[in-house]
């Protein structure tokens, strides 16, 4: 997935709460990399706001992170509020095991499931990013603004994470940064196959994203 987004758009928080969503589905006992094209401290930014969603909070009827709310619920014809009222209570100790938010950011959960957080920026081998055994989720925030003259590698260092698995999630997003570099490259070729797909001009990218 590859959006090129204007600013303050809620981009970056969809992503992370999807993330938090499959920590306890598809990607439970693996590992998740948030990495921020610019540096450290924005990658670790959004690892807070990740780390958030699982803080307990004061609500009306208790202390808890959230409610676990069962489908079942909706499918019985209760409303979201009637199934939110009648899910388990959830609090930080049921879903994390540690968390670690300053130096070699990461947050582990109970189930098993790992995230981490680097900075994309002057990270030019594959040993940048060490730690990560298992990964099946990538999140890359602000692709295009590594500082980087040439920052392929760093999409060198990152694919092989994901190499061999049919089944991960590969997010780019970034605000645009001119005509160059490996979000500028993917972007372009996306924009070619959707224009060989739609027999359009391949240069009306708003057309063919609306498409």
């Amino acid at each position: 997935v590859i959006p090129l987004k204007s600013r303050k758009i809620g981009a970056t928080d969809t992503a992370i709460t999807s993330f938090a969503l499959n920590c306890f589905d598809r990607y439970t006992g693996h590992d998740v990399m948030i990495v921020a094209g610019n540096e450290l401290r924005i990658a670790k930014e959004i690892l807070l706001r990740f780390y958030e969603f699982f803080t307990d909070k004061h609500h009306s009827d208790g202390f808890y992170a959230f409610r676990q709310i069962e489908p079942e619920y909706l499918d019985a014809g209760y409303t979201w509020q009637e199934a939110q009222k009648k899910g388990q209570k959830i609090t930080y100790n049921d879903v994390i095991k540690n968390a670690r938010l300053s130096q070699d950011p990461v947050i582990e959960f109970n189930n098993g499931t790992r995230v981490f957080a680097f900075a994309a920026s002057k990270q030019e081998k594959a040993q940048s990013f060490r730690g990560t055994d298992d990964v099946i989720a990538i999140l890359v925030s602000e692709a295009a603004h590594t500082g980087m003259k040439n920052d392929q590698p760093i999409m060198n260092a990152l694919e092989p994470n994901l190499a061999q698995r049919d089944d991960a999630d590969f997010i780019l997003e970034s605000t645009g940064n001119g005509r160059r570099g490996f979000y500028f490259k993917y972007w372009n070729q996306i924009m070619e196959m959707l224009a060989k797909q739609f027999n359009m001009r391949v240069d009306n990218h708003q057309a063919l994203v609306d498409k």
